[in-house]
C-alpha cells in the first residue's frame, strides 16, 4: 500500500506546473469545492464542480446532456493504444472521479470508446472487447475505493460512437464519466 501511494505521489509531483510541488500538491487530490457549496441538482452545477477539481488536467471535454454532465477524458491518459493494463499516471485522476463520484450520490456510467488500429499483438480481436474491458476495469477500479458498485455501470462501444465536438474532435479514444441528474437511475 506504501508502494502504490508513493507512486501516485510520485506521478502526481511529475504532472504539476513548474512551481513549489508542496504547495501544488495537496490540490490535486483534495476536492477543492466543498460538496455542500452546491445542491448540485442542476447539470450546470454537477459540470462546475468536476471542472473545478479536474482543472490541473488537460484533454477532458465536458458536455451537458438532458440526463445529467458527460465527462469525456483522453484514454491515452488511462491506456497504451491497443492495451488494457491502466497506465500508473491513470491512478491520480481517477481517484478524483472517485471522491467526486462516491460524495455526488448519483449514478455514473462509464463508457470506453477505443480506436486501436492492430490487434496482432493484442488479446483482443476487435475494439468492442477491447473497450468493455476497460471500462469494466475503471468500474472495478472506482468500487475498490468504496464507491457501491450499484451506483456504476460499465459499457464499452469500440469505434462506433465517434466524438464530435466543435472545440476538440481529437477525442476518438476516450473514456466518459456518465453523470446521472434524474431519479430511479439503474433500478433493479
Amino acid at each position: 500500500m506504501i508502494k502504490y501511494l508513493l507512486a501516485v505521489l510520485i506521478i502526481l509531483l511529475a504532472q504539476l506546473p513548474q512551481g513549489n510541488a508542496t504547495e501544488l500538491y495537496p490540490q490535486n487530490l483534495k476536492i477543492k469545492a466543498s460538496l455542500s457549496d452546491y445542491n448540485y441538482k442542476s447539470n450546470a452545477e454537477i459540470e462546475k464542480l468536476f471542472r473545478e477539481n479536474l482543472s490541473s488536467f488537460d484533454n477532458i471535454v465536458y458536455t451537458i446532456i438532458p440526463m445529467g454532465v458527460v465527462v469525456s477524458i483522453n484514454g491515452y491518459m488511462f491506456y497504451d493504444e491497443g492495451k488494457d493494463k491502466l497506465k500508473e499516471n491513470a491512478f491520480g485522476i481517477l481517484d478524483i472521479m472517485a471522491r467526486l463520484i462516491k460524495n455526488l450520490d448519483k449514478p455514473c456510467l462509464i463508457e470506453s470508446n477505443t480506436t486501436a488500429t492492430s490487434f496482432e499483438n493484442s488479446d483482443y480481436m476487435s475494439n468492442w472487447e477491447l473497450s468493455i474491458v476497460r471500462a469494466n476495469d475503471i468500474v472495478s477500479y472506482l468500487i475498490s475505493k468504496e464507491i457501491p458498485p450499484k451506483k456504476l455501470r460499465a459499457n464499452g462501444f469500440g469505434e462506433i460512437i465517434p466524438f464530435y465536438n466543435e472545440n476538440n474532435n481529437s477525442m476518438q479514444e476516450r473514456i466518459d464519466f456518465v453523470i446521472f441528474n434524474y431519479e430511479d437511475n439503474f433500478r433493479q
